[in-house]
């Protein structure tokens, strides 16, 4: 058990991330969450909020409609929410006055994803103070495994609906393989932790609990990569098993893999996040038994 629970009645519950982040201002943006509702007519998901305190960016279920920051309209009616259904829940917006696009699979009934627009037009919600993770003009009246924040700007509709269809798997290793502002994992390792740049939860209103996590979902960001024996990179020594996402450009002598390049990883095992390691000096493997080094390292926490 460990997705999050943000309650079932009109009490406000959430998790607070103040400073926000990556998401410091939003044009062309998306959001996604993985989220199952309590009830079919009324729910927030999450939510950016000004620094006046309006949700200029959310996600919330109103009367069974689905509405976005700003929109005054009739909402968007082309997916009905089902009660204790887990499904994927998604909007795009692009940038300056336009509608919203809405993205949905219901991943309980293994359904097909389903995209439509709203018809009122919403300005860019613009400089973001805080965010919060189970709240929004509506309170939350569901259970959350994954938030998520873009910055996008789409071609057209079709490219929107693409987009959403590679993140709306049984892996939360799509959704951050899409290049996230910010994402935050319902499971109980990474509770309080934003996965890509630092936008950690910084307090808690009410009570949040915990709950099941939807069926056959993977929180794991990539598969693991066993690193064997020991390295030194900077002065900093270690050995054992590298966690997460890791990007290689260029080329390094690791296993028999010679060159030089930068190397990019993020998270190393543990609690909180390594953010970005760029070792840009020549990597070589030792032959006289004398760890690994290179020439410089830099290390941005």
């Amino acid at each position: 058990m460990s997705a999050r629970d943000f309650g079932s009645d009109t009490t406000r519950d959430y998790l607070v991330v103040d400073p926000p982040g990556a998401v410091t201002a939003l044009t062309g943006y998306s959001m996604l969450c993985l989220m199952r509702p309590h009830n079919g007519s009324r729910s927030g998901t999450f939510a950016a909020l000004s620094s006046g305190g309006a949700f200029t960016a959310q996600m919330i279920i109103d009367g069974g409609k689905w509405f976005g920051g700003g929109d005054f309209g009739a909402g968007y009616t082309g997916f009905t929410p089902v009660a204790n259904h887990w499904i994927w829940a998604g909007l795009s917006h692009q940038p300056g006055s336009s509608v919203y696009r809405w993205h949905h699979l219901d991943v309980t009934a293994a359904g097909a994803a389903v995209h439509g627009s709203s018809a009122f037009a919403v300005a860019n919600p613009g400089a973001i103070a805080t965010i919060r993770l189970g709240d929004g003009n509506d309170e939350a009246q569901c259970d959350i495994a994954l938030a998520a924040f873009y910055a996008t700007n789409f071609a057209d509709d079709a490219a929107a609906d693409a987009f959403f269809d590679a993140a709306f798997t049984l892996a939360a290793a799509d959704a951050f393989a899409l290049d996230p502002l910010a994402m935050w994992l319902g499971d109980a390792t990474n509770l309080e932790v934003d996965m890509v740049d630092g936008a950690d939860i910084t307090s808690t209103v009410g009570t949040v609990g915990s709950s099941t996590d939807p069926p056959g979902f993977d929180y794991a960001l990539s598969s693991t990569i066993d690193l064997a024996g020991s390295a030194t990179v900077g002065g900093v020594t270690g050995s054992g098993t590298l966690r997460r996402t890791v990007r290689l450009s260029g080329a390094a002598l690791v296993g028999g893999i010679t060159g030089s390049g930068s190397f990019v990883g993020t998270p190393v095992a543990g609690r909180r996040a390594l953010r970005t390691v760029s070792a840009p000096g020549r990597l070589v493997r030792s032959r006289s038994g004398v760890p690994i080094t290179a020439s410089s390292a830099h290390r941005r926490a």
